[in-house]
């Protein structure tokens, strides 16, 4: 049907589906039927007339015109039903006009394109008119022809959903394993993250431990000095104070290697009491 008011051409519905403007389906059909009082040939044999359309739908068919984009490229369909509209006019009551009026330009093919599954379709007005005038055993032929040119395309139709579904899911697969994979480098950058605050953190508690231990280590070889020297200065007679020298040297020694203040005071309380012992036994042997 083409729109009476911008005359864009549309199969299905009342509603210009460019301009939105109604179309009387009944006014269209008069018109089309109705003598337009332009002067033409009359078509004196329909079977012939016939014959050459179906060899223009062939020449279609094999030219592959249903592929091209641009209307102006559907050559020998477009003299099909040029000629197809004048027979309808002067042959109107014949159903193989309306018949043969109502094929889209795919409807020989067994492979439709996306754009071609919604371009062409059936011309539902004419297909009802062929069936009011063809009898009954030519109703169910042209029905099933019809049912299998739709039947094709829902098959072509199913089968391209199909695959975009399948694209779809693919993509969705592809975009939840992009999103597991930076989720798992994120907590993998959380991790090494983690163990580098972790590693600090012992560095310093280390670093802590050893200087504590250090300031001990000075404490006691102070301690292991001055009670060594004081050992020594008294000459080991208290015997306490070279013990504490000996006990604090070896506690020094414990916050890590021995200070020279220790082994100063270890050594003095060492001879402090070699002192006392000397001592001890030369009032022994007098």
């Amino acid at each position: 049907m083409k729109c009476s008011k911008c005359g864009f051409e549309f199969t299905e519905g009342v509603f210009c589906p460019e301009c939105g403007t109604k179309n009387d389906l009944s006014e269209f059909e008069e018109k089309v039927i109705a003598d337009d009082c332009e002067e033409k040939e009359k078509i004196a044999d329909i079977n012939k007339a016939l014959d050459d359309i179906l060899f223009y739908y062939e020449q279609s068919r094999e030219k592959k015109e249903a592929m091209q984009e641009q209307d102006s490229e559907h050559l020998y369909y477009n003299r099909a039903q040029n000629l197809l509209k004048r027979l309808i006019k002067q042959k109107s009551s014949d159903y193989r006009v309306w018949w043969e009026a109502s094929k889209p330009i795919d409807f020989w093919e067994e492979t439709f394109s996306e754009e071609m599954l919604v371009k062409y379709k059936m011309n539902d007005t004419y297909f009802a008119k062929a069936l009011d005038y063809a009898d009954i055993e030519i109703r169910k032929k042209i029905i099933e022809e019809r049912d299998s040119y739709q039947e094709r395309k829902r098959n072509i139709s199913d089968k391209i959903q199909a695959e975009k579904k399948t694209e779809e899911d693919r993509i969705a697969a592809e975009k939840r394993a992009e999103a597991n994979r930076k989720e798992e480098e994120r907590k993998e950058r959380e991790r090494i993250e983690y163990e580098k605050q972790e590693e600090i953190e012992r560095a310093k508690q280390q670093k802590e431990e050893e200087q504590k231990l250090k300031k001990e280590g000075k404490v006691m070889a102070m301690l292991s000095l001055i009670f060594g020297i004081f050992s020594l200065c008294t000459l080991g007679c208290w015997f306490l104070p070279e013990i504490l020298g000996i006990i604090f040297a070896f506690q020094g020694k414990k916050q890590g290697v021995m200070r020279g203040q220790a082994k100063a005071g270890l050594i003095c309380s060492c001879i402090s009491i070699v002192m006392l012992i000397g001592i001890f036994i030369l009032v022994m042997s007098i």
